[in-house]
Order: structure tokens, then C-alpha cells, then sequence
């Protein structure tokens, strides 16, 4: 049998860590995700020259405490691909950090059959890259230290990727609920 003493100390020792928990997860659950509609209007409703191959298609995923939303959305146009991939990592800011974390840091390759360079916009950072043998591109793009956009194209030019961008309205993209500049 354990004695008073020692059994009050494991409870005081115990009690930071509950209460950092209860802040951690307070904190989670003021920071929501969008939702299916309000996802869904951030996508362009279309691109000129290219069809919509469906209505967007959104859900949320939680993963523990953590969750994010995503919309999809695919055009196309004879061969020509064009798929949008939105993520809000609101609720999941070290989900977005990982995948955006080391952008800057990588090399910029300019070769015969490849292109890839760090990019920046306002309130963005990403990655462009073209396969020249394969005729493909992606754009990857971190909106806002929350959003994670990716633009691919088949038999589509990075310029035509680059242009698809504008139809996005970056400025109604909402921040984050913390700053949070380890993330750029």
C-alpha cells in the first residue's frame, strides 16, 4: 500500500499534464474546419475551355483530435487533365506544417526533361514542378499557414497550371485561427 504522501505527489505531478491536455484540446476544438459547402466555394466553379468531369466532391477526416476537410475537383478537356485538390488543416496545423515545412529548403532543378521551384505569392507559399517527358504539372501551394492546394495537369502546361491560380480568390481564403510561422 502506497502511503499519502507519495500517492498526493503522483496526483500533483499528474495535474499540469491534465490540464495541458484539456487546454490542447479546447484549443483543437476552437479552431474548426470548413465544411462541405463552405469548402466548396473557395474551388473555381470552372475553367475556360475545360468541362467539369462531376460536382465537387468534399468530406471531412478526423484522425484522433485532429481533422481537416478537403474538396476535389477534376476538369478536362479531349487528353488535357486538370484535378484540384483543397485541404483545410485548421484543426490540424502540424499536418500542414510537415507537408509545406521544407518547401523552401529544397533545391530548384532546371533540367531538359525537368522543372521544380520553390514559388511565393501573397499569403503563400508552394512548389511548381513540369515533367517534360511525361507532359505533366503540379502546382503545390500553402494558402494562409492552413490551406494545402494542389493543382496537377495532365498534357498541361505549368503556365496553364499558373493561370488556373488567378481563378482562385486568395483574399477570401480564411487565416488561421494561431499564427503560426514555423510553418513558412
Amino acid at each position: 500500500m502506497t502511503s499519502p504522501i507519495l500517492r498526493s505527489s503522483v496526483l500533483y505531478s499528474i495535474i499540469p499534464f491534465l490540464f495541458c491536455l484539456h487546454a490542447y484540446l479546447i484549443q483543437a476544438q476552437e479552431r474548426p474546419v470548413l465544411l462541405h459547402e463552405e469548402i466548396r466555394k473557395l474551388l473555381p466553379e470552372n475553367i475556360e475551355g475545360f468541362a467539369a468531369q462531376s460536382k465537387p466532391v468534399t468530406r471531412v477526416v478526423k484522425i484522433g483530435t485532429l481533422s481537416y476537410s478537403l474538396a476535389e475537383q477534376s476538369f478536362s478537356k479531349s487528353k488535357r487533365k486538370i484535378k484540384i485538390l483543397l485541404f483545410d488543416y485548421n484543426n490540424a496545423l502540424i499536418m500542414y506544417s510537415q507537408a509545406t515545412g521544407k518547401w523552401k529548403d529544397m533545391p530548384t532543378i532546371e533540367s531538359d526533361s525537368v522543372i521544380s521551384r520553390y514559388i511565393e505569392l501573397p499569403d503563400c507559399i508552394g512548389r511548381e514542378s513540369f515533367n517534360k517527358i511525361n507532359n505533366t504539372s503540379q502546382i503545390l501551394l500553402g494558402v494562409c499557414d492552413r490551406f494545402y492546394l494542389t493543382l496537377a495537369g495532365e498534357r498541361i502546361e505549368l503556365e496553364t497550371l499558373r493561370s488556373i491560380i488567378s481563378l482562385f480568390d486568395l483574399s477570401k481564403f480564411p487565416r488561421t485561427a494561431i499564427d503560426n510561422p514555423k510553418s513558412r
